[in-house]
């Protein structure tokens, strides 16, 4: 994967098509995984869900793109790139403050 860089902060960023290619990676991933939870825990679907605009793999994906991106700390990532930059791409971008809130929930099934 190729990273490019912004020439206005210098900081890496993702074409629409790796930002695609990482989101596709990630809904399978936890397609695969709300499948298990099902059939293998006994847990019905609706347990795992929780409430929120933001899929749970359109939050891992944020996670991870910050992860590769080369910034210092989420907050100016999420703030300066994510709100700046991304919000056309995802129109149920939350706040920074209630995104803090939910990535809890994606944190687990990221380690």
């Amino acid at each position: 994967m190729r990273i490019t860089t912004n020439s206005e902060n210098r900081k890496a960023f993702f074409s629409i098509e790796e930002q695609v290619a990482i989101f596709c990676d990630v809904d399978d991933f936890y397609r695969d995984y709300e499948e298990y939870c099902t059939h293998s825990l006994l847990m019905n679907k609706h347990e795992i869900v929780f409430k929120t605009r933001m899929a749970l793999s359109e939050i891992m994906t944020i996670l991870i793109m910050y992860h590769l991106s080369g910034y210092r700390t989420f907050k100016w990532y999420y703030v300066h790139y994510m709100k700046k930059y991304l919000k056309q791409d995802s129109p149920t971008l939350v706040s920074y403050h209630r995104f803090v809130e939910i990535m809890r929930f994606a944190l687990v099934l990221l380690l």
